[in-house]
């Protein structure tokens, strides 16, 4: 073939892989409808590439990072959205079966630590591998990370092994350079680092990606990346498998997003990322840990006002403002007469399923020509769960919450509507805001999981939780805490024989309140309900 004309195909061939590479972006518009303004998402526009990222300001009071393990062992990336009412989430670190050998911490708390020691030709590497935090400082840090003696270690460098070399000592509280305990509330391990100080640097073989990993440099997978910017705001990236992208573009794609820290995550079929119930890309793979960002239940509990895009808000019929207050938030209330059509509904985003119920409240500007029997209607699953009414013309109700359901129900929507008792004028009902607060109630009614005799002794507990089981036969068991509001706290598996056997927890620096201990065997699953005390 002549000089010329290989240049020219070297050069084409050139010019299409670098097609492949997201540069270009827009926002995507339907998911960001139905989020906070802190939040955006995007899509490339780059001819043959399929790529998606998120930036957030989690310093937004009304957001919330969270890290999650399974309590199931695996799920789906939509499972763990929906379940925990998530803005966002992507998938978390690595898996094998429903083990997961990444880090995941919550509340403080590893529940996973990413895998200690990996044996390559015949011998045994200590590899510290890269995870994403965000810090009791509440900023987001990325950093090579290590478990010794139960604390997370963080590291300057990593622990420099090489293929075919003898491998590094065993990371300790003082080696590798720059050690200190990593003071982070919420964490996901994976690996490789991808990004330091705005550059690419890719710590793919002191992490012990060689031999076997399933993770290489060369090929163009579908690929998941979290980080941080300069001002920083949490960047996450998400590639679809084909055309894919190699480590190094996912770096280089990063770095071009602004990112002055990044790490990548499980990719490949567990690469996943969802925005509200929206899927900018999805698989069907279970995974055994994601990372959400969620909206933060304050001591007020979950607000919903009628300007808030997390509301779900929307009006049918012939609303309009009123002058009057005081009214919640920086939109006034919204006016109906009472005996015309329509209704106005709350649809909030955040909100859990399953053991989750709610109290609500409401916020109104009461007056006069207001109904004293207002409906305010609960929805569950499409089904009207309970119609609540209040007397809105009440002086002693304005500038304040008032209760609206006299117990907890479960719900997902609340409307509410014209269909009231109209008094010698116009009569309207009035509408602002409405406020749920969660209450998480695990079943504790007998079953086939009775077979477990899950029993705890002594309780209340103090520093250290101890629970009897029995198994029929010898098996794994998970256990796991779980707060108040249904959150894991502390997370143990272990293998137990046949007969009675015993787990233990080290509880301390949990609140005093109530727990719940679920126990899941292949035998069956059981709950125990237990108090800490201080």
């Amino acid at each position: 073939m002549p000089l010329r004309y290989a240049l020219a195909l070297v050069l084409l061939l050139s010019s299409a892989a670098s097609a492949q590479v997201p540069t270009e972006w827009a926002p995507r518009e339907d998911a960001n409808a139905n989020l906070p303004s802190t939040i955006r998402a995007y899509e490339t526009t780059t001819p043959g590439a399929a790529a998606w990222y998120v930036r957030a300001d989690l310093s937004d009071p009304s957001l919330r990072l969270l890290a999650e393990l399974s309590p199931n062992g695996t799920e789906t990336v939509s499972s763990f959205a929906a379940r925990m009412g998530a803005l966002v989430t992507l998938n978390g670190g690595y898996f094998g079966g429903d083990q997961s050998y990444s880090l995941v911490l919550e509340g403080g708390q590893a529940v996973s630590s990413n895998i200690g020691a990996l044996t390559r030709n015949g011998q045994t590497y200590y590899p510290t591998r890269g995870a994403f935090g965000l810090t009791t400082g509440q900023s987001l840090d990325v950093a090579w990370v290590y478990d010794v003696d139960g604390v997370q270690m963080a590291y300057d460098v990593p622990n420099a092994n090489e293929e075919g070399e003898t491998p590094e000592p065993r990371p300790t509280a003082s080696f590798p350079a720059g050690a200190r305990p990593w003071d982070v509330q919420t964490a996901i391990g994976g690996g490789p680092v991808l990004v330091e100080n705005g550059q690419v640097r890719l710590t793919w073989e002191a992490e012990v990606f060689f031999g076997g990993s399933g993770v290489d440099t060369t090929s163009a997978r579908a690929r998941t990346a979290v980080g941080r910017d300069l001002q920083g705001n949490m960047l996450i990236l998400a590639a679809a498998e084909a055309p894919g992208l190699t480590l190094r573009q996912l770096a280089e794609v990063m770095v071009s997003l602004g990112a002055v820290e990044a790490v990548n995550l499980d990719g490949g079929g567990s690469t996943n990322l969802i925005v509200g119930d929206l899927p900018l890309y999805r698989t069907s793979r279970p995974v055994a840990s994601a990372l959400m960002i969620v909206p933060h239940q304050s001591a007020e509990g979950l607000v919903y006002d009628t300007g808030d895009p997390l509301s779900g808000y929307r009006e049918e019929g012939a609303w309009f403002e009123s002058a009057n207050g005081p009214y919640f938030g920086s939109t006034r209330s919204r006016l109906l007469e009472v005996g015309t059509e329509g209704r106005a509904v709350f649809v909030p985003q955040g909100l859990a399923g399953g053991p989750y119920s709610y109290s609500v409240e409401a916020w109104w500007v009461p007056a006069s020509n207001r109904a004293t029997d207002t409906p305010f209607v609960a929805y569950f699953g499409g089904a009207v769960v309970d119609t609540f009414r209040v007397d809105q013309s009440d002086p002693s109700t304005a500038g304040q919450w008032n209760a609206v359901s006299d117990w907890i129900i479960s719900v997902d929507s609340i409307a509410v509507t014209a269909e009231a008792t109209s008094g010698p004028g116009a009569t309207f009902v009035n509408v602002d805001a409405i406020r749920l607060e969660a209450y998480f109630l695990p079943s504790t009614e007998p079953g086939p999981a009775d077979a477990l005799r899950l029993r705890l002794a002594p309780n209340p507990v103090r520093d250290r939780l101890a629970a009897t089981l029995r198994l029929s036969e010898p098996g794994e068991v998970h256990a796991t805490l779980l707060d108040a509001l249904g959150r894991a706290v502390r997370q143990r598996t272990a293998r137990m024989g046949s007969g009675d056997g015993r787990v233990e927890m080290d509880v301390r620096g949990l609140a005093p309140g109530v727990y719940t201990l679920r126990v899941r065997t292949a035998e069956g699953t059981a709950s125990a309900r237990a108090t800490l005390i201080r």
